[in-house]
């Protein structure tokens, strides 16, 4: 078994009389089994263990009478309870538990809630029922299993004179084709319909995203023929999806590690014809890049020129904690012309895997957190960083070859995400009405999930303080004044350059303060040297506010500066003094304030905060980001916790 599995056995069986653990006999996607003779090793281990196990797929094409795959590995167990249904290869409608323990049998008897409301079956049903276990009685049983048998080794080992990646079990009638791509699998399934046969697209959330497949099913009245002509049109038409799509055999060992022989199957998508039109170049440093180009492409749209992202990899490397270490990841993709249509870059570190997920959810995770600081998280890789704002993605769509050439750069990052061994990639952040970045990505097999809106003002259409604030509306005008005009002589601003070891343990704390309570986009920390290294560059900047007459530090704000836009990173807030001094809405004028005397185009208010920020005159706008997870585990215990706060 899985060791991640032994130890959360351990770790619970001390705290519970009972530990139920719930599986498949034979698991629906993939074809694949559970391990059977493992689990019953642990039953007769551990007292508190017990086992409910849904051998539904596995009914009627295994052991005895047909009793199913369960028991044709493993006997009965008394700690067992078997689920079974009579609605796959039973052939009607129906279920059976299988419940050694009397006592606890007449329990679900008498108190389960399916078995007390439900209604009794119909009598054709009932008749058909039994006309079934009488098959299932006799020894036409057996025929049908190895004339079933039979048919499923031939599929096989027709998949694989084909060199078709198959990853199904070879026992079980449940065949699964990987694709990788939803895109592949939505060309070959229209494909494979004109051909006159219909296969059923496995795809999110049966499957993570890049997992795609086509799933069938053999049974008893196929013929041999039927199966021959069927995976034979496969053939061609999953080589002629592939080749549409740009996709190969090699992006699809990247999601499916389990496919074998894959150097047999020679015939793959024509990735030699990107090549020839575009040139990817790839670079780990920033230092390697054309400093001068890059800053161009970019020309101040993003938080993150050159030389911030030259700090940033300072700042994020030779740290203790896993989360405060990034590797960087630089793309550059050039047509014929060695003009750039694509730059970007990406960042591979620790994420919490409920990084967007509600505030309620992230309060609650973060209590277990408290003693298993890693708990519900995992390696991302990220277009940009977790620290960055702005534009991370250059893309010049006047060429219009520029989906060719996306597709060109994803094959690219998901070598490196397959390298880094990452489990979610993520691009980010689009505006939500941007149909065709969505309706590519889409077709790539990403998911869109919205986040929090980003927030702009524009502070170059205005000369100074005064002529900025005669542009509000009235109720924002009154705001202004009373939460932040009317207090402004009680605080004493600075702009700093530099921080003192004293200051920087105070703004560490002010912005540890915020982190901690605001859930809206949950994050780790920064890693202790990151204000540190503020010292030596000249772009970055604090406001500080310190109340006075103590001079006491009660609110800081961490900025980026470029030579048209000014980008207020992160704030720290001393949260006793937030509702008597209205702390955050004073810092958030005096970052305007700022913004309107560097004469900056545009001050990127960044995200959440969205009802205080607008009450300021920013612009919102929605904004989205693009998701594939390689295993979709974490995020199903986050879907489920939320479930049942609805519930």
């Amino acid at each position: 078994m899985h060791e991640r599995f032994k130890k959360k056995l351990e770790e619970l069986i001390p705290k519970h009389n009972r530990v139920w653990y719930a599986t498949d006999g034979v698991f629906s996607m993939y074809g694949d089994c559970a391990p059977l003779k493992e689990l019953e090793e642990l039953l007769n281990q551990y007292k508190q263990f017990h086992l409910y196990i849904d051998d539904a797929h596995g009914m009627s094409s295994f052991g005895k009478n047909g009793t199913g795959y369960v028991l044709s590995k493993i006997p009965l167990h008394p700690k067992m309870i078997l689920a079974t249904a009579l609605g796959k290869a039973f052939g009607t409608i129906g279920g059976i538990f299988v419940i050694p323990d009397r006592t606890l049998c007449e329990k679900i008897r008498n108190c389960a809630g399916p078995l007390i409301f439900s209604s009794q079956q119909s009598i054709p049903v009932l008749g058909a029922s039994i006309a079934s276990a009488k098959i299932h009685l006799s020894d036409n049983i057996y025929t049908l299993q190895k004339d079933l048998a039979e048919k499923i080794s031939h599929c096989h080992n027709l998949l694989r004179e084909y060199n078709l990646p198959d990853i199904s079990d070879p026992e079980t009638p449940i065949f699964f084709v990987a694709l990788g791509s939803m895109k592949v699998g939505f060309s070959l399934v229209k494909k494979m319909m004109k051909a006159g046969y219909f296969l059923n697209l496995a795809i999110f959330p049966a499957v993570s995203e890049t997992c795609t497949g086509i799933r069938f099913t053999i049974n008893c009245h196929h013929s041999l023929e039927d199966i021959e002509s069927m995976i034979k049109a496969l053939s061609t038409n999953f080589i002629e999806a592939l080749e549409i799509e740009q996709h190969s055999i090699d992006s699809i060992s990247k999601a499916f590690k389990r496919v074998a022989n894959l150097e047999r199957f020679v015939k793959t998508a024509k990735r030699s014809d990107v090549k020839s039109i575009y040139n990817l170049v790839y670079s780990d440093s920033i230092s390697t890049v054309n400093s001068e180009e890059w800053n161009k492409l970019f020309d101040g749209d993003t938080a993150f020129d050159y030389n911030a992202l030259n700090f940033l990899e300072e700042t994020f490397k030779n740290n203790l904690a896993e989360e405060h270490n990034c590797r960087f990841h630089y793309f550059l993709v050039r047509d014929s012309s060695n003009k750039p249509v694509i730059a970007t870059f990406f960042t591979s570190t620790t994420v919490k895997d409920d990084m967007l997920a509600p505030s309620s959810i992230s309060m609650e995770i973060e209590n277990v957190r408290s003693k298993d600081p890693y708990y519900l998280t995992s390696k991302a890789l990220i277009m940009g960083s977790i620290l960055s704002t702005g534009d991370y993605l250059y893309l010049d769509r006047s060429n219009k070859d520029w989906r060719r050439a996306f597709v060109y750069l994803l094959n690219a990052v998901r070598d490196i995400a397959e390298k880094e061994d990452t489990n979610l990639l993520l691009l980010r952040d689009f505006k939500s009405e941007d149909v065709e970045i969505h309706d590519f990505l889409i077709e790539q097999g990403f998911l869109k999930t919205d986040i929090p809106s980003n927030h702009t003002i524009m502070p170059s259409r205005h000369k100074n303080n005064d002529d900025f604030l005669g542009t509000l509306n009235h109720s924002q005008r009154q705001y202004i004044k009373h939460k932040a005009l009317k207090n402004e002589n009680l605080f004493d601003v600075q702009i700093l350059n530099t921080c003192s070891e004293k200051d920087i343990q105070i703004y560490e704390m002010l912005f540890e303060n915020v982190r901690r309570k605001n859930y809206e986009i949950n994050t780790f920390g920064l890693p202790s040297k990151f204000l540190e290294k503020l010292n030596f560059h000249s772009n970055w900047e604090i406001i500080q506010l310190q109340l006075k007459p103590n001079n006491h530090t009660v609110a800081a704000m961490l900025c980026f500066k470029n030579k048209s836009k000014y980008f207020p990173i992160f704030v720290g807030l001393d949260y006793q003094y937030l509702d008597d001094y209205n702390i955050y809405a004073q810092i958030l004028w005096q970052t305007i304030k700022r913004g309107i005397h560097l004469k900056s185009a545009v001050i990127q208010l960044g995200l959440t905060a969205s009802q205080n920020k607008r009450k300021f005159g920013a612009i919102t706008t929605q904004q989205v980001v693009y998701a594939q997870l390689k295993d979709n585990y974490n995020y199903n215990i986050i879907s489920l916790m939320a479930n049942k706060r609805r519930a």
